[in-house]
């Protein structure tokens, strides 16, 4: 899941190919683009086929590098260290009134719009969806200040469509931690993690709420971030800094 360096093997040169034809549709008020273009690989790459060569090479390094053993044969190498990973989880505020309200298919209906939108975000700032938890996701970015960017897009896209169909409205709150999480099968796990989802539930419809890790690696970035005090997040015994992220509506 961290960031992928040369220092520990040479990444192959990547030819960029848009993949916008699989993003699935969008309201046109969402802002665009939303889609990342796509890293195709030369044949003779040990990444080809894979997504990202931290995925690459954790599978590799798995398989061996004899004969012998299962898969192809490639050159044994170790992993990077660890690098912090941002995780930001999003919630969508009183999904279950919306479907007393609007009945089972037109909330799904709006719940897919929901989803849509918060997969375009994810695309477009390079989050990795870890998990849908019914009414949000978990996702980790490689990059503290493309989670936050990511954050800001979503809650601006959100603001759009609801001024565009107020009889629609849909309003989510973010929370999101930096850290070193732990990885398996697929998933994050850990300290880091467990803040992050705290953090988010205890957002306001509408904010987005980060831990000062957050803050002071994004120190420089010039971004509108207002203290919001020392909190205490459930099963944690020490007080957290916590700080909004102070995003503007777009007109």
């Amino acid at each position: 899941m961290s960031k992928f360096s040369k220092d520990h093997i040479g990444v192959p040169n990547a030819t960029l190919q848009s993949t916008d034809e699989s993003l699935p549709a969008l309201p046109p008020w969402v802002p665009a683009p939303l889609f990342l273009p796509k890293a195709t690989y030369p044949e003779c790459s040990p990444w080809r086929g894979y997504d990202d060569p931290h995925t690459a090479a954790r599978d590799l390094s798995q398989r061996g590098s004899t004969a012998g053993e299962s898969g192809p044969s490639v050159q044994s190498f170790s992993l990077p260290p660890l690098l912090p990973l941002a995780i930001l989880f999003t919630d969508m505020v009183e999904s279950t009134a919306c479907i007393r309200h609007l009945g089972d298919e037109k909330a799904q209906a709006l719940l897919r719009l929901h989803n849509r939108m918060l997969r375009g975000c994810l695309r477009l700032y390079r989050g990795q969806e870890l998990k849908h938890t019914g009414d949000g996701v978990m996702a980790s970015f490689a990059s503290i200040s493309s989670a936050v960017d990511c954050a800001m897009a979503m809650q601006k896209a959100f603001a759009v469509h609801n001024r565009h169909h107020p009889e629609e409205q849909m309003q989510i709150r973010i929370g999101a931690n930096a850290g070193e999480p732990l990885a398996e099968e697929g998933q994050l796990f850990g300290a880091a993690v467990n803040a992050a989802a705290r953090l988010c539930a205890r957002a306001l419809p509408g904010q987005i709420l980060v831990s000062d890790v957050v803050r002071q690696l994004l120190v420089g970035k010039k971004l509108p971030f207002v203290s919001r005090g020392r909190v205490t997040l459930k099963s944690f015994s020490e007080r957290m800094r916590v700080y909004e992220v102070a995003w503007q509506e777009e007109r």
